[in-house]
């Protein structure tokens, strides 16, 4: 699917929530701390994503298990959020630069619509923080480190906090959107940043056995339940997704 397809899907707020309700069978009501001028904005693991109004006339929208602040009053004098988790946003024109921060990535708008996702680093493998960054629309400036770029329409790269960079391709980059369409892709992802993933969108806490850790996960689900999106997962490493009622494990089939 082309760039501008996925802008026309961005831009279709109300149709794209439409597809997600037939994917996830319960709303749940994202969390907003009503102070003037400031952004605290969150929707909660396991529910549907929520595309939400800015004061500023942009939006952004937010995945399960993901959040924005802003750095102090957002406004026209000052537009900078900090994300954690995985956003949209499409952004409207204004006097001061829109502004998105992750641990060790600041992404700038250049009138555009972009997606964001950060992933935690683990002290347990080693890895450190990294962010997603992919363009639908327009264009940004990517920072991390010393290492700084313009992204375009169409083009994604995965950082590191110390300016360590990948080019997504036009596949992965675009795939990485792919839930405003209610499909959720995993393209040979490792299993650790999998399971990241997995438990904002179900909802669950997932136990990883050590025997997978070292997987990689390439599958496409949509149309599943959140206990379905695990038997999935499970199928296609070959492996058992077993409820232990406070939390869900994957572990060897045999």
């Amino acid at each position: 699917m082309s760039a501008r397809r996925w802008s026309w899907m961005l831009l279709a707020g109300g149709s794209v929530l439409g597809v997600a309700a037939l994917v996830w069978q319960m709303e749940r009501e994202h969390v907003a701390q009503d102070v003037p001028g400031v952004v605290q904005l969150s929707v909660p693991a396991g529910a549907m994503p929520r595309t939400l109004p800015l004061a500023d006339g942009s939006r952004v929208m937010l995945a399960p298990g993901s959040s924005v602040t802003s750095h102090g009053v957002f406004g026209a004098g000052s537009r900078e959020l900090t994300l954690q988790g995985e956003a949209i946003f499409t952004v409207s024109p204004g006097s001061a630069p829109f502004v998105v921060h992750t641990e060790g990535a600041r992404i700038e708008d250049v009138s555009t619509a972009f997606l964001v996702r950060a992933l935690p680093g683990s002290p347990a493998s080693g890895s450190v923080p990294r962010t997603i960054v992919t363009v639908t629309e327009g264009a940004v400036l990517v920072r991390a480190g010393r290492f700084s770029a313009t992204l375009t329409e169409g083009h994604g790269l995965l950082l590191d906090r110390d300016g360590g960079h990948t080019e997504l391709g036009t596949t992965a980059a675009m795939g990485s959107v792919a839930w405003l369409g209610g499909a959720l892709l995993f393209n040979d992802e490792p299993m650790p940043s999998a399971v990241e993933r997995l438990q904002r969108w179900t909802g669950f806490r997932i136990v990883l056995d050590s025997s997978l850790m070292s997987s990689r996960l390439s599958t496409a689900i949509e149309g599943e339940t959140p206990s379905g999106m695990l038997q999935q997962v499970a199928r296609v490493l070959h492996a058992r997704a077993v409820d232990r009622g406070d939390h869900w494990e994957l572990r060897p089939a045999s």
